[in-house]
């Protein structure tokens, strides 16, 4: 399938989710699953920079646009774009620009997808409680919430590229 529009297909059916479904559950009164972030760590490793901030900016927005948020999905998911060249090199540093990896744990094995996406989501994710509260007020508690959220969006990362592995195997 074209790369272009498998991109397409992945961010419609994420945004769907992450607005249908993800945004009215509520854990604990203040944790909200993020999902869409899992789009920006399957985008390709080829696809250049520029296409990535530009991917990552219009799934943020589209969030934003979609739950009234003044841009905090937009700044989150793009800051975690612009360092993913350095999240992928920590965590494949040979990797070479002619290399066929992809973001996946078929390619990446799983402690390497792991490393890759703990680092996008602890990034995204703490900044996104950061800039949802503004704020070092009630840090404790602020924590908390980003550490719940972290690991809640990291769960569900991991079982939707392993449903993904097991619907590729099975083709």
């Amino acid at each position: 399938m074209n790369v272009y529009l498998e991109n397409a297909i992945r961010f419609v059916l994420v945004v769907l989710i992450q607005i249908f479904i993800l945004n009215n559950i509520y854990l604990h009164g203040f944790i909200v699953p993020v999902l869409y972030l899992y789009f920006v760590i399957k985008i390709p490793f080829k696809t250049s920079k520029e296409m990535v901030l530009i991917w990552a900016f219009l799934m943020g927005i589209t969030i934003d646009i979609l739950t009234g948020t003044p841009g905090i999905n937009a700044a989150t998911t793009t800051a975690t774009a612009y360092l993913r060249p350095a999240f992928v090199k920590v965590v494949l540093p040979k990797l070479s620009k002619d290399s066929t990896i992809e973001p996946s744990i078929r390619d990446m094995g799983f402690p390497n997808f792991l490393g890759y996406a703990s680092l996008m989501v602890v990034l995204h994710d703490f900044l996104l409680v950061l800039l949802e509260v503004f704020g070092f007020q009630n840090f404790g508690q602020t924590f908390l919430r980003a550490l719940l959220t972290i690991v809640v969006s990291l769960l569900m990362i991991i079982c939707c590229e392993l449903i993904l592995r097991l619907w590729n195997h099975r083709k």
